[in-house]
This record gives C-alpha cells, sequence and structure tokens, in this order.
C-alpha cells in the first residue's frame, strides 16, 4: 500500500519504499541543479489480459510548473505505449489533486467514474476520480 497522508485537506502520496515488479516503469524528474527529485509517475502494475496499465504521480516538490508535469506525463505515456501492449492507461485521483486532474484532462485523460466517499484516509473519508487515457487517443 501507498504511503498516504493528509496534510492541509490535501491527500499526498509519499514516494514509496516498496519494490515494484519486474515490469515497473519509473520516471523520475529531477531538478538539474540540485539533483532534486521534483516529480516521480511510475507504474503500478499490468494487467496484460485485458490490456489496461495503472499509473501513480507524486508530486514531490510543489514548485513545478503544469507545462513540466504535462510534458513528463506525456513522455512518459508515449513510452508505455511504444514499449507495452496495453490498450488503457488509468490513474485513480484522489479529491483535492485537482492540478494533476486538470493536466491529465488537457493531454487527453477522460473520467470514467467519480467515486464519492470511496477512500478511508486519516479517519474520514475521500473521493476518487478514475482517469483514463486509451491508445486511439494518441498513444
Amino acid at each position: 500500500m501507498e504511503n498516504i497522508k493528509l496534510e492541509n485537506n490535501t491527500i499526498r502520496l509519499l514516494p514509496s519504499k516498496i519494490e515494484r515488479p519486474k515490469s515497473y516503469i519509473n520516471l523520475d524528474v529531477k531538478e538539474k541543479a540540485t539533483d532534486k527529485i521534483m516529480l516521480e509517475i511510475y507504474t503500478e502494475g499490468e494487467n496484460l489480459i485485458d490490456g489496461n496499465l495503472k499509473i501513480r504521480c507524486n508530486l514531490i516538490e510543489n514548485n513545478v510548473s503544469d507545462e513540466y508535469i504535462k510534458e513528463a506525463i506525456e513522455i512518459f505515456l508515449n513510452f508505455c505505449f511504444c514499449s507495452i501492449p496495453i490498450n488503457k492507461v488509468y490513474y485513480e485521483a484522489y479529491q483535492n489533486e485537482n492540478n494533476l486532474i486538470k493536466n491529465l484532462m488537457k493531454i487527453g485523460f477522460k473520467i470514467e467514474a467519480d467515486l464519492k466517499e470511496d477512500f478511508y484516509v486519516e479517519g474520514r473519508y475521500v473521493d476518487k476520480i478514475i482517469l483514463a487515457y486509451y491508445r486511439s487517443i494518441g498513444g
């Protein structure tokens, strides 16, 4: 399970130390001057039977521009669709990930489900939105 923390009514997914399966793909976006990781995008297992791939995005530093986030996700998607026989990439966004949701939708992700009070964290239920990007859109 991911490390999840509630900070100022915002859910933050903390970098995980979980050992990933061999099919795991990771993209770390680092600041050139400090070599510090600013953004982490990774797969969370693939299901080649039905052709789905779940991804996660961790914004480690808050000062990463929308354009930078968008470009990193586009590079990641292109790599996934070119190297794995998948049809769909999906992302489970938690409430207050509005900036990331906005960037995913600019790329072409569509909302597939809006699950109210679906996830329990630190004593309360929060909403989850499932967004998907299909190979036919641009992969």
